[in-house]
């Protein structure tokens, strides 16, 4: 609780201080009061050591389905302007209703949310969201379609812990990656 309260604190230092103290000390249970703090939290450096400490606390829930439960919920609670802020985060834990909530961030009407959308999927951790940075990297913007490359490399690289054929199935995209590189 102390370091949930400190991830408030109107200090640089004592906010950052107190999120890498979360990462190592907090639970599941903590990630809507981090989820808050997150969103108090300045753009950049500061919502970046928040995003890394929900991330890992996360990354303690065994099933991989359930990790974004707690930003799912903080999505659907929160006010539309709000819930754009939390899309990148949501990207960097990933799960299938995670993936559902960018597609449809990406494809409805609202500038701030389809940014948001195409930041979470651009860090997302896996190669399961290949499909949707494939049509970003063919038809996005001209930012979004290097952001896409730029994740399809970076997810489809790391082939430990993959079985041969999907690491033919990667270089299937890596080599789709690069014929629409410029």
């Amino acid at each position: 609780p102390a370091l949930l309260k400190a991830a408030t604190d109107a200090d640089a230092g004592v906010r950052t201080a107190a999120f890498n103290g979360l990462k190592s000390l907090a639970g599941p249970e903590h990630i809507p009061g981090m989820i808050a703090a997150f969103l108090k939290a300045n753009k950049g450096k500061d919502r970046d050591q928040a995003e890394q400490a929900i991330v890992a606390v996360a990354l303690q829930i065994a099933n991989a389905e359930k990790r974004a439960e707690p930003v799912l919920a903080a999505v659907k609670d929160t006010a539309k302007d709000r819930a754009a802020d939390m899309l990148p985060l949501l990207g960097r834990i990933g799960g299938t209703d995670a993936k559902k909530v960018l597609r449809e961030a990406l494809a409805g009407t609202d500038p701030a949310l389809h940014d948001a959308a195409v930041a979470g999927l651009c860090n997302w951790p896996d190669a399961t969201a290949n499909d949707e940075l494939l049509a970003l990297a063919e038809k996005g913007k001209d930012a979004e379609k290097l952001r896409a490359l730029q994740a399809l490399i970076r997810v489809n690289t790391v082939l430990v812990d993959r079985t041969p054929e999907e690491r033919l199935a990667t270089l299937a995209v890596v080599k789709k990656a690069m014929e629409l590189s410029t």
